[in-house]
């Protein structure tokens, strides 16, 4: 059985450094920046486009987002992403999004990254 985390299509480097987990959250970043056409995703921006500008509505209104692409919860993926949400929004909102996929390993990752 496919891991429903990483759709078919969207690849998983082998270079990407760090963690399994690293590399399944990539992989999720990516399948939710590359699926800005799906449904869901459109619904969840049209419901932050009415709400606050101060950025809180897209964080709620995303919020089905997340949890329809997440794992069983209790499973150390489901945790990991949980724990990371915040590097999601830093690379939203250009904060990381400046030092690439390779930056935002190194901010997520629990262990010191291997630079080549």
């Amino acid at each position: 059985m496919a891991d429903p985390l990483i759709p078919i299509g969207i690849p998983v480097p082998h270079y990407y450094a760090g963690s399994a987990e690293v590399k399944y959250f990539v992989a999720w970043l990516l399948y939710v920046m590359n699926t800005r056409s799906d449904p869901g995703w459109v619904k969840a921006q049209e419901k932050a486009a009415k709400g606050p500008a101060n950025g809180h509505q897209l964080h709620e209104s995303t919020r089905e987002q997340w949890e329809a692409v997440y794992p069983v919860e209790g499973s150390s993926i489901h945790t990991y992403i949980h724990r990371n949400k915040d590097a999601y929004w830093k690379m939203r909102t250009g904060e990381i999004v400046d030092k690439g996929i390779r930056g935002l390993i190194e901010y997520c990752s629990p262990t010191p990254v291997k630079r080549d």
